[in-house]
């Protein structure tokens, strides 16, 4: 299972200190890799080839280690426990966005 880390600001976070009020490195959307699939959420719970979404290539990738689960339990889980949570409707960028989405999913799945 990995992580993969895509740098939405491209490198110019830190331009957005205006905005925040300190400066960001990265602006981060995470996907969970397993079973040769990409699970994230943008506007919904997706599922794409791993690295080849409409985010393109990763920033960066980290091994979260194994998981005990089958692909039939992990989508399982991730629709029928995390899809009602995780959709365009419940979408918000400080309390339920593709982190926490990832986040459920990596504490669950590993």
């Amino acid at each position: 299972v990995k992580m993969h880390l895509y740098d939405l600001s491209r490198g110019t976070g830190n331009q957005m200190q205006w905005l925040l009020g300190e400066g960001l490195e990265q602006i981060w959307h995470t996907g969970i890799v397993a079973f040769d699939k990409e699970y994230f959420f943008s506007n919904d719970t997706i599922f794409d080839i791993p690295g080849k979404t409409s985010f393109g290539e990763p920033s960066q990738v980290r091994s979260l280690g194994y998981t005990f689960w089958s692909q039939d339990e992990l989508h399982d889980f991730i629709v029928n426990d995390l899809k009602p949570i995780f959709h365009r409707d419940t979408y918000d960028v400080i309390c339920n966005n593709c982190n926490h989405f990832s986040d459920r999913v990596a504490l669950r799945g590993t």
